[in-house]
């Protein structure tokens, strides 16, 4: 058995194997070697020019100075940088003996330095050490003879990568990837409706983790059926997160932007939905929430934008809660939805009792229109006033509940409500009259007057009739 070099080698089955030399025709060799290291993807592809002199400065003799350019090389798949630099052939090489200019293997840096690889047998190629890139192939002729130089470059100017598969013994390219014009690198599915799919070793099982669906244009994480341009879905173990992250960064903080954009932009446009969607009993998709944001005016100068809350009731989604720039509705859609704020130690500190229309303050079962629970305290520093200057008819509407500074008669209203209340400050010099209007005041059929710079409060009572205080 011969153990393979790795390199292409004489067919004897010496040990070790010698790499193969040419003592006939000097560029046979070369161009083999070159050939090994271009199937190893290396490669020169620009610069790299040789100068070869006399230079008694650097101790040679006759023309064996070798001076070399900067260049670009593909090394092992990458681009990268070759330092130029000078090295001498042996002071007394054997004439017609050749000599390599090579790259060595990069640094980890990623750049090498060019070094000479001389032969000291005539008519010979010295052997290619591992990770060798072959410049030029220098033959010298002795004496003041100006050496041969043979390139073996590959002036490549771009690069780009096919990825194909045998269909009915036909090459069909299925991908490709390369630099564009404009420096954009682009990677681009080949075959009409083929995905474009991602997988990794998760615990030694190759796993899709992305799918690019070539029919739809859409992607999928954890799916291979993305049903909506970007499609995250869990596999039962984990959840299907996104996290935006800085680093405590006040000025760059993270942040989830919807943006709407065109050229005649119009009140009431919408501009983002977050929705919220779960199956129901029958298996079918159902949306259970979604929150809307809109542009109330786009007016330049004077925009202002709204955000509305949605819930699903009784399978119909409804309005539940609107936030614009001069108020906030609560139930917009006017559904039998009660309004409940807690506080510290009252679970209904405010109560509105959707169904009943009532308002209660610490109780949720409110029997009035505004109800404080019992235990409960209610203030108010002061009530409205009410300044009438001349004979009035009063009216629940406008007067009820507030101090009437009457400067004249009034009229008690012909129709009222139970517990319907008139306060009447006389402000003049002399008495007015309050008149019943046909019903009675305190049981009898009669006005009553109120003295200057007297008060009496009216308070309805059944049949329309009054009770009044302070008279």
């Amino acid at each position: 058995m011969v153990s393979n070099p790795n390199f292409f080698s004489t067919s004897s089955n010496g040990t070790p194997l010698n790499q193969i030399r040419d003592a006939v025709d000097f560029p046979h060799t070369g161009l083999i070697k070159a050939l090994n290291g271009a199937m190893s993807d290396r490669a020169i592809i620009s610069g790299c020019d040789i100068t070869i002199s006399n230079s008694s400065a650097q101790g040679s003799t006759g023309n064996n100075f070798v001076t070399v350019t900067a260049g670009i090389g593909i090394i092992e798949g990458k681009r990268c940088g070759i330092t130029g630099n000078a090295q001498t052939i042996a002071a007394a090489p054997p004439v017609n003996s050749f000599h390599l200019v090579v790259a060595p293997k990069p640094s980890s840096s990623g750049s090498t330095q060019i070094v000479l690889r001389t032969s000291t047998t005539t008519n010979t190629i010295p052997d290619l050490t591992a990770g060798d890139t072959i410049v030029a192939v220098i033959k010298y002729l002795g004496g003041s003879t100006a050496p041969e130089i043979q390139y073996l470059t590959a002036d490549k100017k771009t690069n780009s990568l096919s990825i194909a598969r045998e269909d009915s013994s036909v090459y069909t390219e299925g991908l490709t990837i390369q630099s564009t014009t404009n420096g954009d690198i682009e990677i681009e599915g080949k075959e009409q409706d083929k995905d474009i799919i991602f997988k990794a070793n998760d615990g030694g099982t190759p796993t899709e983790v992305m799918r690019i669906d070539g029919s739809t244009s859409r992607i999928g994480i954890g799916t291979n059926t993305p049903a909506t341009m970007l499609h995250l879905k869990s596999s039962g173990t984990g959840e299907p997160k996104v996290t935006l992250e800085n680093s405590n960064d006040d000025s760059q903080e993270p942040q989830l932007e919807f943006k709407k954009n065109g050229t005649s932009p119009a009140n009431s446009d919408d501009l983002g939905i977050i929705r919220f969607v779960g199956d129901d009993s029958n298996g079918s998709a159902h949306l259970y929430a979604y929150m809307m944001s809109d542009a109330e005016n786009v007016t330049a100068g004077a925009e202002t934008g709204r955000i509305f809350f949605f819930v699903s009731k009784a399978g119909t989604t409804v309005e539940m809660l609107g936030l614009s720039h001069d108020e906030i509705v609560v139930n917009e859609a006017g559904e039998d939805t009660n309004f409940r704020v807690e506080s510290d130690t009252n679970a209904n500190m405010l109560f509105v009792d959707a169904g009943n229309d009532r308002v209660g303050i610490g109780t949720n079962t409110p029997s009035a229109t505004l109800e404080v629970a019992t235990g409960g305290t209610f203030r108010t520093p002061r009530l409205p006033t009410v300044g009438i200057g001349s004979p009035t008819t009063l009216t629940e509407a406008t007067h009820a509940g507030a101090y009437l500074l009457c400067g004249a008669n009034v009229t008690l209203p012909a129709t009222s409500s139970q517990g319907e209340h008139y306060t009447i400050l006389n402000t003049t010099t002399g008495n007015i009259t309050v008149a019943r209007n046909g019903n009675n005041i305190n049981n009898a059929a009669s006005d009553i007057t109120v003295a200057t710079h007297n008060g009496v409060t009216c308070i309805a009572v059944g049949q329309n009739d009054w009770i009044a205080l302070g008279v």
